[in-house]
């Protein structure tokens, strides 16, 4: 069984991770956002060059990727990810391409 980072049991089936929970305090107008380099929002492009692994050093909501050129299918959208829990998106089509990212508090908005 895996463990999630409140020191509870993470709901899976076997090997699978069935569902994540991570609630950020609301309304977000009232959140302070560090800054974007503070963040540390890596993307980098796994072996296979058909996916990406995400990972971060501070919470980040929302991240939404995207590439120049030819259209991907992305495996995921709209990621929540913290620290210590990192993600792989599988990606269609990338090719090995660099991977753009935004996400809330970004301040491309």
């Amino acid at each position: 069984m895996a463990w999630g980072s409140r020191g509870g049991p993470r709901p899976s089936l076997g090997n699978y991770l069935t569902c994540r929970n991570w609630v950020r305090p609301e309304p977000f107008k009232y959140i302070h956002f560090p800054d974007v380099k503070d963040v540390g929002l890596e993307i980098v492009p796994t072996g296979d060059g058909e996916s990406v692994s995400l990972s971060t050093r501070r919470p980040v909501k929302g991240i939404v990727l995207d590439v120049e050129g030819e259209e991907v299918r992305w495996g995921d959208q709209a990621i929540d990810l913290v620290p210590g829990d990192p993600q792989v998106v599988k990606a269609i089509g990338l090719k090995g391409r660099s991977v753009k990212a935004r996400f809330l508090g970004d301040g491309t908005a």
